[in-house]
């Protein structure tokens, strides 16, 4: 997960490098002779590492312009709305879960 603008800027340049790579080395082994089929099961494990990294990228970039998903129920929130549902905050409050710190 890319949590700053340091961590964005290093997994999009990394991100061009793969795509780069992924491209000479098919070009690679389709040069060496290897079937598509062939050619397929070997960079599919380096396109779904890349594919994982592009949406993290776009991820992070839907962030940054505002965008947020809709959330079907609150583990979309993750540990904020945990942590503050079980400390009686704001959330927990508006939600109606009331609960006594531990």
């Amino acid at each position: 997960m890319i949590r700053n603008e340091t961590e964005y800027q290093e997994a999009s340049e990394r991100l061009a490098q793969e795509r780069q790579r992924l491209v000479e080395h098919k070009a690679r082994l389709k040069t060496a002779g290897l079937a598509d089929d062939e050619i397929k099961r070997v960079i599919d494990p380096f396109e779904s590492f890349h594919l994982q990294l592009k949406e993290e990228v776009e991820s992070y970039e839907r962030l940054k312009r505002g965008e947020f998903d809709e959330l079907d129920n609150l583990r979309g929130l993750g540990a904020p709305a945990d942590l503050d549902s079980h400390c009686s905050g704001p959330l927990a409050k508006r939600l109606g879960q009331e609960t006594q710190c531990a």
